[in-house]
């Protein structure tokens, strides 16, 4: 599992950065996109073998060459 950190307080000069990412983040889900790992944790691998992958290493590789194929 990823640790999550807890964010620092905002500045005056950092909230409309943060208004921008957000809303980007926003908008892309609105298209159907997300914002995913490079490679999967382990959660997304047991899901990949529940829903049909034969074993963890071919999860793996699966999920690796769809986040890869446009590179």
């Amino acid at each position: 599992m990823t640790a999550i950190l807890p964010l620092a307080p905002l500045t005056d000069s950092a909230a409309p950065a943060l208004d921008i990412s957000l809303n980007l983040i926003a908008e892309l889900a609105r298209a159907g996109l997300r914002i995913v790992p490079d490679m999967p944790d382990e959660a997304m691998i047991q899901a990949a073998v529940r829903a049909g992958a034969p074993d963890a290493a071919t999860a793996v590789r699966i999920y690796a060459a769809m986040v890869h194929a446009g590179d």
